[in-house]
């Protein structure tokens, strides 16, 4: 991968293909981090962070706070 693990969508990692959507995921992420200074899937610390990064984005699942 090129780029930020944060911004990966779905379809990248799961190597599905994609189109302009991904787009849309990335400014979707983009704007999550500068409403909230944190990336919205952001493992908790002292996991194994890309592989649980890929899970939460995966399951889309969104830490809040």
């Amino acid at each position: 991968y090129c780029g930020t693990y944060d911004y990966l969508a779905p379809e990248m990692i799961d190597k599905s293909g994609h189109d302009e959507k991904l787009d849309i995921w990335c400014l979707g992420v983009l704007v999550y981090e500068m409403l909230t200074g944190k990336p919205p899937f952001a493992p908790t610390a002292g996991e194994d962070e890309t592989r649980r990064l890929q899970e939460n984005i995966l399951g889309v699942k969104v830490r809040n706070g």
